[in-house]
Protein backbone atom coordinates (compact mmCIF):
# COMPACT_ATOMS: atom_id res chain seq x y z
CA UNK A 1 0.00 0.00 0.00
CA UNK A 2 1.41 3.40 -1.02
CA UNK A 3 -0.62 6.40 0.05
CA UNK A 4 0.32 9.95 1.02
CA UNK A 5 -1.97 11.53 3.60
CA UNK A 6 -2.12 15.24 4.36
CA UNK A 7 -4.43 16.57 7.03
CA UNK A 8 -5.31 19.97 8.35
CA UNK A 9 -7.36 20.79 11.43
CA UNK A 10 -9.78 23.70 11.09
CA UNK A 11 -9.57 25.58 14.36
CA UNK A 12 -12.40 27.62 15.83
CA UNK A 13 -15.18 26.28 13.59
CA UNK A 14 -18.35 25.05 15.27
CA UNK A 15 -19.33 22.66 12.50
CA UNK A 16 -16.22 21.14 10.88
CA UNK A 17 -13.19 19.37 12.35
CA UNK A 18 -10.74 19.27 9.49
CA UNK A 19 -9.80 18.06 6.03
CA UNK A 20 -7.74 15.11 4.82
CA UNK A 21 -6.23 14.42 1.40
CA UNK A 22 -5.32 10.90 0.29
CA UNK A 23 -3.06 10.50 -2.76
CA UNK A 24 -2.64 6.92 -3.92
CA UNK A 25 0.57 6.00 -5.72
CA UNK A 26 -0.19 2.39 -6.62
CA UNK A 27 -3.07 -0.08 -6.69
CA UNK A 28 -4.46 -1.39 -3.43
CA UNK A 29 -7.16 -1.12 -0.82
CA UNK A 30 -7.50 1.33 2.06
CA UNK A 31 -9.81 1.05 5.05
CA UNK A 32 -11.68 4.08 6.35
CA UNK A 33 -12.69 3.39 9.93
CA UNK A 34 -15.73 4.87 11.71
CA UNK A 35 -14.77 8.00 13.63
CA UNK A 36 -18.08 9.57 14.66
CA UNK A 37 -18.08 12.16 11.87
CA UNK A 38 -19.83 12.58 8.54
CA UNK A 39 -18.06 13.89 5.49
CA UNK A 40 -18.26 15.56 2.12
CA UNK A 41 -15.86 13.61 -0.09
CA UNK A 42 -14.35 14.48 -3.45
CA UNK A 43 -13.13 11.38 -5.30
CA UNK A 44 -10.90 11.85 -8.34
CA UNK A 45 -9.89 8.92 -10.49
CA UNK A 46 -9.56 7.93 -14.15
CA UNK A 47 -13.35 7.84 -14.45
CA UNK A 48 -13.66 11.49 -13.46
CA UNK A 49 -14.75 13.36 -10.34
CA UNK A 50 -17.46 12.21 -7.93
CA UNK A 51 -18.64 14.23 -4.92
CA UNK A 52 -20.61 12.51 -2.18
CA UNK A 53 -21.98 13.41 1.22
CA UNK A 54 -21.56 10.44 3.53
CA UNK A 55 -23.52 9.68 6.65
CA UNK A 56 -22.11 8.19 9.81
CA UNK A 57 -20.44 4.86 9.07
CA UNK A 58 -20.76 2.19 11.73
CA UNK A 59 -18.32 -0.29 10.19
CA UNK A 60 -15.14 0.14 8.20
CA UNK A 61 -15.40 1.01 4.52
CA UNK A 62 -12.77 -0.32 2.12
CA UNK A 63 -11.84 1.76 -0.91
CA UNK A 64 -10.16 -0.07 -3.80
CA UNK A 65 -7.86 2.44 -5.45
CA UNK A 66 -5.65 2.69 -8.51
CA UNK A 67 -2.46 4.65 -9.08
CA UNK A 68 -3.26 8.34 -9.35
CA UNK A 69 -6.54 8.24 -7.41
CA UNK A 70 -7.10 11.08 -4.96
CA UNK A 71 -9.64 11.57 -2.18
CA UNK A 72 -10.39 14.80 -0.35
CA UNK A 73 -12.50 14.34 2.79
CA UNK A 74 -14.03 17.23 4.74
CA UNK A 75 -14.92 15.88 8.18
CA UNK A 76 -17.86 17.53 9.96
CA UNK A 77 -18.54 17.32 13.69
CA UNK A 78 -21.15 14.90 14.97
CA UNK A 79 -23.18 17.84 16.31
CA UNK A 80 -23.55 19.36 12.83
CA UNK A 81 -26.16 18.32 10.28
CA UNK A 82 -27.63 19.15 6.89
CA UNK A 83 -31.39 19.82 7.14
CA UNK A 84 -31.91 18.85 3.49
CA UNK A 85 -30.29 15.43 4.04
CA UNK A 86 -31.56 13.79 7.24
CA UNK A 87 -28.82 11.86 9.00
CA UNK A 88 -31.16 8.98 9.80
CA UNK A 89 -31.40 8.26 6.06
CA UNK A 90 -27.64 8.18 5.54
CA UNK A 91 -26.22 5.74 8.08
CA UNK A 92 -23.71 3.57 6.18
CA UNK A 93 -24.75 5.31 2.98
CA UNK A 94 -23.90 8.39 0.96
CA UNK A 95 -25.67 10.63 -1.53
CA UNK A 96 -24.05 11.88 -4.72
CA UNK A 97 -24.01 15.67 -5.02
CA UNK A 98 -24.89 17.21 -8.37
CA UNK A 99 -22.27 18.77 -10.63
CA UNK A 100 -22.51 22.13 -12.38
CA UNK A 101 -19.74 22.04 -14.95
CA UNK A 102 -16.21 20.73 -14.52
CA UNK A 103 -15.26 22.82 -11.47
CA UNK A 104 -18.53 23.36 -9.59
CA UNK A 105 -21.09 21.38 -7.63
CA UNK A 106 -24.76 22.20 -7.24
CA UNK A 107 -26.34 22.15 -3.81
CA UNK A 108 -29.73 23.52 -2.75
CA UNK A 109 -29.97 25.82 -5.75
CA UNK A 110 -26.48 27.29 -5.34
CA UNK A 111 -23.27 26.62 -7.25
CA UNK A 112 -20.12 25.94 -5.22
CA UNK A 113 -16.54 25.63 -6.33
CA UNK A 114 -15.45 22.04 -5.80
CA UNK A 115 -13.43 22.22 -2.57
CA UNK A 116 -9.67 21.76 -2.55
CA UNK A 117 -7.31 20.99 0.29
CA UNK A 118 -6.29 24.65 0.54
CA UNK A 119 -9.80 26.16 0.57
CA UNK A 120 -11.92 23.55 2.34
CA UNK A 121 -12.54 25.93 5.26
CA UNK A 122 -13.99 28.56 2.89
CA UNK A 123 -16.32 25.98 1.35
CA UNK A 124 -17.48 24.76 4.77
CA UNK A 125 -18.04 28.31 6.05
CA UNK A 126 -20.21 29.14 3.05
CA UNK A 127 -22.32 26.05 3.77
CA UNK A 128 -22.79 27.33 7.32
CA UNK A 129 -23.65 30.89 6.26
CA UNK A 130 -26.32 29.62 3.86
CA UNK A 131 -27.81 27.41 6.56
CA UNK A 132 -27.01 24.24 4.61
CA UNK A 133 -24.99 22.97 7.56
CA UNK A 134 -26.26 23.73 11.06
CA UNK A 135 -25.29 22.80 14.61
CA UNK A 136 -27.53 21.11 17.14
CA UNK A 137 -26.65 23.01 20.33
CA UNK A 138 -28.00 20.25 22.58
CA UNK A 139 -25.79 17.59 21.00
CA UNK A 140 -22.82 19.97 20.92
CA UNK A 141 -23.19 20.71 24.64
CA UNK A 142 -22.95 17.01 25.50
CA UNK A 143 -20.00 16.31 23.19
CA UNK A 144 -18.18 19.34 24.63
CA UNK A 145 -18.67 18.09 28.19
CA UNK A 146 -21.10 20.81 29.31
CA UNK A 147 -24.55 19.26 28.80
CA UNK A 148 -27.63 21.39 29.02
CA UNK A 149 -30.39 20.46 31.42
CA UNK A 150 -32.73 18.07 29.62
CA UNK A 151 -34.38 14.71 29.98
CA UNK A 152 -32.66 11.54 28.78
CA UNK A 153 -35.43 11.04 26.25
CA UNK A 154 -34.99 14.54 24.81
CA UNK A 155 -31.25 14.09 24.46
CA UNK A 156 -31.54 10.67 22.81
CA UNK A 157 -34.08 12.04 20.33
CA UNK A 158 -31.88 15.00 19.43
CA UNK A 159 -28.76 12.87 19.18
CA UNK A 160 -30.19 10.25 16.86
CA UNK A 161 -31.92 12.84 14.66
CA UNK A 162 -28.64 14.75 14.31
CA UNK A 163 -26.18 11.86 13.86
CA UNK A 164 -28.37 9.01 12.64
CA UNK A 165 -27.02 6.65 15.30
CA UNK A 166 -27.78 6.10 18.97
CA UNK A 167 -25.57 7.71 21.59
CA UNK A 168 -24.50 4.26 22.76
CA UNK A 169 -23.33 3.26 19.29
CA UNK A 170 -21.54 6.60 18.94
CA UNK A 171 -19.60 6.10 22.19
CA UNK A 172 -18.66 2.59 21.07
CA UNK A 173 -17.22 4.04 17.86
CA UNK A 174 -15.34 6.77 19.74
CA UNK A 175 -13.86 4.23 22.15
CA UNK A 176 -12.81 1.98 19.26
CA UNK A 177 -11.03 4.97 17.70
CA UNK A 178 -9.14 5.57 20.94
CA UNK A 179 -8.21 1.89 21.03
CA UNK A 180 -6.93 2.06 17.44
CA UNK A 181 -4.68 4.99 18.33
CA UNK A 182 -3.25 3.33 21.43
CA UNK A 183 -2.66 -0.02 19.73
CA UNK A 184 -0.84 1.69 16.87
CA UNK A 185 1.44 3.30 19.44
CA UNK A 186 2.41 -0.19 20.60
CA UNK A 187 0.32 -0.41 23.78
CA UNK A 188 -0.51 -4.02 24.75
CA UNK A 189 -4.12 -4.99 24.12
CA UNK A 190 -4.71 -5.86 27.78
CA UNK A 191 -3.53 -2.39 28.87
CA UNK A 192 -5.72 -0.70 26.24
CA UNK A 193 -8.75 -2.70 27.36
CA UNK A 194 -8.20 -1.69 30.99
CA UNK A 195 -7.47 2.00 30.32
CA UNK A 196 -10.56 2.45 28.11
CA UNK A 197 -12.98 0.64 30.39
CA UNK A 198 -13.59 -2.56 28.42
CA UNK A 199 -14.67 -5.38 30.69
CA UNK A 200 -11.75 -7.52 29.50
CA UNK A 201 -9.49 -8.12 26.51
CA UNK A 202 -12.11 -10.28 24.78
CA UNK A 203 -14.57 -7.40 25.00
CA UNK A 204 -12.01 -5.13 23.29
CA UNK A 205 -11.35 -7.69 20.55
CA UNK A 206 -15.05 -8.23 19.83
CA UNK A 207 -15.75 -4.49 19.71
CA UNK A 208 -12.85 -3.79 17.34
CA UNK A 209 -13.87 -6.65 15.06
CA UNK A 210 -17.43 -5.36 14.93
CA UNK A 211 -16.50 -1.74 14.17
CA UNK A 212 -13.19 -1.93 12.27
CA UNK A 213 -13.04 -5.53 11.04
CA UNK A 214 -9.58 -5.79 12.62
CA UNK A 215 -8.09 -7.50 15.64
CA UNK A 216 -5.58 -5.82 18.00
CA UNK A 217 -2.74 -7.88 16.50
CA UNK A 218 -3.62 -6.68 12.99
CA UNK A 219 -3.85 -3.06 14.14
CA UNK A 220 -0.46 -3.25 15.87
CA UNK A 221 1.42 -4.36 12.73
CA UNK A 222 4.38 -2.11 11.87
CA UNK A 223 4.10 0.81 9.39
CA UNK A 224 4.14 -0.25 5.75
CA UNK A 225 2.30 -3.48 6.47
CA UNK A 226 -1.24 -4.30 5.41
CA UNK A 227 -2.76 -3.35 8.74
CA UNK A 228 -5.18 -0.89 7.10
CA UNK A 229 -6.50 -3.50 4.71
CA UNK A 230 -9.92 -4.77 5.75
CA UNK A 231 -9.52 -8.55 5.98
CA UNK A 232 -11.80 -10.81 3.95
CA UNK A 233 -12.08 -13.21 6.87
CA UNK A 234 -14.97 -11.23 8.35
CA UNK A 235 -16.94 -9.77 5.43
CA UNK A 236 -20.16 -9.34 7.39
CA UNK A 237 -18.65 -6.58 9.51
CA UNK A 238 -16.90 -4.63 6.78
CA UNK A 239 -18.17 -2.69 3.79
CA UNK A 240 -16.69 -1.72 0.46
CA UNK A 241 -17.17 1.71 -1.04
CA UNK A 242 -18.88 0.62 -4.24
CA UNK A 243 -20.62 3.41 -6.17
CA UNK A 244 -23.83 2.05 -7.67
CA UNK A 245 -25.59 4.40 -10.05
CA UNK A 246 -29.09 4.85 -8.62
CA UNK A 247 -31.85 7.06 -9.89
CA UNK A 248 -32.15 8.78 -6.52
CA UNK A 249 -28.45 9.61 -6.40
CA UNK A 250 -27.68 7.36 -3.44
CA UNK A 251 -24.47 5.43 -3.02
CA UNK A 252 -24.51 2.42 -0.74
CA UNK A 253 -21.65 0.96 1.26
CA UNK A 254 -21.81 -2.67 0.19
CA UNK A 255 -20.22 -5.56 2.09
CA UNK A 256 -17.02 -6.76 0.44
CA UNK A 257 -18.50 -10.01 -0.86
CA UNK A 258 -21.65 -8.25 -2.08
CA UNK A 259 -19.63 -5.65 -3.95
CA UNK A 260 -18.03 -8.31 -6.05
CA UNK A 261 -21.31 -9.97 -6.91
CA UNK A 262 -23.44 -6.78 -6.92
CA UNK A 263 -25.98 -8.54 -4.76
CA UNK A 264 -28.29 -6.65 -2.36
CA UNK A 265 -26.80 -5.45 0.88
CA UNK A 266 -27.60 -7.90 3.69
CA UNK A 267 -28.96 -6.61 6.96
CA UNK A 268 -26.16 -6.44 9.52
CA UNK A 269 -26.94 -7.13 13.12
CA UNK A 270 -27.30 -3.89 15.13
CA UNK A 271 -26.54 -5.37 18.52
CA UNK A 272 -25.05 -2.68 20.72
CA UNK A 273 -23.30 -4.57 23.41
CA UNK A 274 -20.95 -1.77 24.42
Amino acid sequence: MSVRINQNAIEGASHIDGVRRFQFESEGEYAFHPDGRWEIVVIKNRRGVQIVRTGQITRSVAYSYEEGDEILALSFKASSFMPLMPATNLVDQAVTLGRDGSSSLWLAGSAFEIPRFDNADVFAERLRRLGLVQTNAIVASVLEGAPRAMSERTFQRHFQATTGVTYKRFTMIERAQEALSLLRLGRPAADVAFSLGYSDQAHLINSLRDITGLTPSQIALPPGSKRDRVPCAKPASTCRFFPIGCGNGFVRFYPSHAARSKSPMPQHSRRETG
